[in-house]
C-alpha cells in the first residue's frame, strides 16, 4: 500500500502518558510518532543481535561496524544545542538481515522462527507508520542510504511556557547513491496524498533548498509537517517548519553538532567499531533530576554489536566528570580508589557472593552513601529502596564506604532486598541505635547456625482485619509484628590477593527472613556464578569494580515512574523489545560507562 492509498488512522489512546519536564517523555499526538521513531531506531540496533554471534564466528562482518566517517555526516543538520540525537551508521536493511540468522544456525532453520521474526518486523513498521500514510517497503526502503539521524532539536520551539512545551523533532535520512529520483518521488507522493486530503502545503526556499510544510495550525494535527530535499544526498523531515529552517542555518554557520569541537573530541575517545552514535545534553539530568550545575555538559555514546548483545559506551564531557556532587555515576572519588591491574578489575566485587542467582536487580561497588546520592540526583525516589536503607541515610550509613552489593530478589510474594556491605562494628551499632530511636526493638533471631538481629515493633491491626472474633481472640490478635529489617555478620574467605586488601567481614541486611536465608544460602547458587552474569561481565571492558546487572522487566518497572517515555516506546516497539532479557554495565577509570543489552537467543 502506498502513501496515496492509506488514510492515517486515529492514534491509540492507550499510548497517552502523563508528560514530564523532558520532551522525550512527551507523548502527545505529534510526539507519539517521533517517540516511536526513536523506539524503532533503537530497535533496529537490537533486532540483529540474535544472528550477530554466528556472523562474528563465521564471516568477516566487522565491516558492518567499520566506518570511514569519524562523525555522523547527517549531524551537520543538528544544532549543537540540541538536547538529544541518535545516528545509525549502517543500512537498516543490513541490521534487519541479521535478525533472520539464528544464533545457533542449523542447515534448515525452523519456519516458526523465521515467521516470528517477520511478524515482529512488520508489526514494528506498522506501529510506527500507521498514522503517516507511508508504506516502508514501497516508499522508503528503495532509496534509503547507510546513515540516518533522529534528533530532538528544541525542548520548546517558541520558548513560551504559557502554551506548554512544543518540542522540535528532526529526522535526517541519507539517500542511497543513484536513488535521488526515488527519494524525490517519495516526497511527491506524500504531499500529493496530503493535498487530496485537503491539506495543501506551503513552500519556500532556504539557501536554495526547497521546503514544503503545513502552516502551524495544521502542523499540530500531523506528524510529518515539513520536508526538505538537500541535493542528491539527504532528506529532512520535521514536525515543524521552524526545525528545518534552523537545521539549514546551522549547517551553513558551522553551529551544528558535526562541527562541534568538544563533541568530536569526545567521540574520538570512544570505540571505533560502532553501528551508531548518540548525543545527550546532560541538561536533561539537571532539569528532571533537580541538579543545580550551571555547566554545559553532555555525553557521547557509541553503539556497537557483539556476540553477547548490543553495547553502548557512554563518555561524558570533562565538565560532567568534574562535578562529583551531581554526576550520575556509580563510582567513588578518585582519591578513594586503589589502583589495581586490569585482571583484578575484572573480578566482581566480593559482596556479590551474597546475592542469590534469582536476583532481578544487582548493583555493586564502593561507597554506599554515594550510590544513594546518585539515586537522589537521578530523581529516583528512595521509596524504591528497602525500608532499612531509609534510616537517616546521610548520618547512619556514612561509614559504609567499602565494598557493597545490593540486590532485589523475588524470593517472597513481593520483592525482597539484600544488602551486603563491608562491616564496621561502630557503624552497625549506630544503625541499631537509630532503629531503637524509631521505636524498633533489637530481637535476636537464630537462622540456621547464624544469629541475626531483627528490627521489630508491634503494630495494631486494622478493625476490618479483626472481623467478628471473640473479645479474647480479638485481644490476642489485635497486634502484629512489623519487621523493618534483619542483619548479621558474615566472614568471607579471600580468593585473590586483591581481596585481602579489602575487608572480608561483611554485614548482611535483608528486608525479610526469606531474603536473609537466601543470602546465607547464596554460596551454593550465587548471581556471579550464573551464566548470564558471567557472559555479560566478560563482554564488557574492565571496569573499576562498579557493576549493574538487571533483568529488563524489573528495571523497566523501577524506571517507568521517572521516565514515562518508556511506556510509549514499549507500546510501539513491543514485539521487538520483548526480546530484551538483561542489562549490564561497568564503569572504567576514565569515567566511560559501558552498557550491554542482552536479548533472547
Amino acid at each position: 500500500m502506498t502513501a496515496a492509498a492509506q488514510r492515517p488512522p486515529e492514534p491509540d489512546e492507550n499510548l497517552q502518558e502523563q508528560s514530564s519536564k523532558s520532551p522525550l517523555n512527551n507523548t502527545t499526538r505529534v510526539g507519539k510518532f517521533w517517540v516511536g521513531l526513536l523506539a524503532v531506531s533503537l530497535t533496529l540496533l537490537a533486532i540483529g543481535i540474535g544472528g550477530f554471534g554466528y556472523l562474528m564466528a563465521s564471516g568477516p562482518i566487522t565491516s558492518l561496524q567499520k566506518n570511514s566517517r569519524p562523525i555522523a555526516v547527517s549531524t551537520a543538520f543538528v544544532p549543537a544545542t540540541s538536547p538529544f540525537s541518535l545516528s545509525l551508521l549502517t543500512s537498516p536493511e543490513k541490521l534487519l538481515a541479521l535478525r533472520q540468522i539464528p544464533s545457533n544456525p542449523s542447515p534448515q532453520p525452523t519456519p516458526q522462527s523465521s515467521d516470528q521474526n517477520s511478524r515482529e518486523l512488520e508489526q514494528a513498521k506498522q506501529n510506527l507508520l500507521a498514522s503517516t500514510g507511508i508504506d516502508y517497503d514501497q516508499d522508503i526502503q528503495p532509496w534509503l542510504g547507510n546513515e540516518a539521524t533522529f534528533a530532538l532539536t528544541e525542548r520548546d520551539l517558541d520558548r513560551d511556557k504559557s502554551n506548554g512545551q512544543q518540542a522540535g523533532y528532526l529526522l535526517v535520512v541519507e539517500i542511497a547513491a543513484g536513488q535521488q529520483p526515488r527519494a524525490r518521488e517519495f516526497l511527491q507522493l506524500y504531499w500529493q496524498q496530503q493535498s487530496i486530503l485537503g491539506n495543501t502545503p506551503s513552500s519556500e526556499h532556504r539557501s536554495g533548498i526547497p521546503i514544503l510544510y503545513y502552516d502551524r495550525n495544521n502542523a499540530s494535527k500531523n506528524n510529518l509537517a515539513a520536508t526538505a530535499l538537500v541535493g542528491d544526498r539527504f532528506i529532512l523531515l520535521a514536525n515543524d517548519v521552524r526545525v528545518l529552517r534552523q537545521s539549514i542555518r546551522v549547517r551553513q554557520t558551522a553551529t551544528n553538532l558535526a562541527q562541534n569541537r568538544a563533541y568530536r573530541q569526545t567521540v574520538a575517545q570512544l570505540p571505533e567499531q560502532r553501528v551508531g552514535l548518540a548525543y545527550w545534553d546532560l541538561a536533561d539530568l539537571k532539569t528532571n533530576f533537580k541538579t543545580n550545575d550551571s555547566k554545559h555538559s553532555f555525553a557521547a555514546i557509541s553503539l556497537g554489536l557483539t556476540a553477547a548483545g548490543l553495547t553502548a559506551d557512554i563518555r561524558p564531557t570533562i565538565s560532567a566528570l568534574s562535578d562529583n556532587a551531581n554526576s550520575v555515576r556509580l563510582s567513588r572519588e578518585a582519591s578513594d580508589k586503589t589502583v589495581v591491574s586490569s585482571s583484578e578489575n575484572q573480578q566482581p566485587v566480593t559482596a556479590l557472593k551474597f546475592l542469590p542467582a534469582n536476583t532481578a536487580i544487582a548493583i555493586a561497588g564502593q561507597n554506599l552513601p554515594k550510590f544513594i546520592a546518585t539515586l537522589d540526583t537521578a530523581g529516583l525516589p528512595r521509596t524504591k529502596l528497602p525500608e532499612f536503607l531509609q534510616l537517616e541515610l546521610a548520618e547512619s550509613w556514612s561509614w559504609a564506604t567499602g565494598n557493597y552489593a545490593i540486590g532485589q530478589t523475588g524470593i517472597a510474594e513481593g520483592n525482597d532486598w539484600i544488602l551486603a556491605v563491608s562491616r564496621s562494628a561502630e557503624g552497625v551499632r549506630a544503625l541499631d541505635e537509630v532503629a531503637q530511636a524509631k521505636g524498633y526493638s533489637l530481637v535476636p533471631v537464630a537462622i540456621g547456625d547464624s544469629k541475626a538481629i531483627a528490627w521489630t515493633r508491634f503494630k495494631a491491626r486494622s478493625q476490618d482485619s479483626l472481623g467478628g472474633r471473640s473479645q479474647r481472640s480479638t485481644v490476642a490478635n489485635s497486634l502484629e509484628t512489623e519487621i523493618l529489617g534483619l542483619h548479621l555478620q558474615q566472614q568471607v574467605e579471600p580468593q585473590t590477593e586483591y581481596e585481602t586488601e579489602y575487608e572480608t567481614e561483611y554485614e548482611i541486611f535483608a528486608s525479610s527472613f526469606p531474603a536473609l536465608e537466601g543470602a546465607l544460602a547464596a554460596s551454593d547458587n550465587t548471581l556471579p556464578a550464573t551464566e548470564g552474569f558471567t557472559q555479560a561481565i566478560e563482554a564488557l571492558p574492565p571496569g573499576d569494580r562498579n557493576y549493574l546487572y538487571a533483568s529488563w522487566p524489573a528495571l523497566k518497572a523501577a524506571l517507568r515512574p521517572t521516565f514515562p517515555a518508556i511506556s510509549a516506546i514499549e507500546a510501539i516497539a513491543r514485539p521487538l523489545l520483548s526480546d530484551i532479557e538483561t542489562l549490564a554495565a561497568t564503569q572504567q577509570d576514565d569515567g566511560t560507562t559501558s552498557l550491554l543489552v542482552q536479548v533472547a537467543q
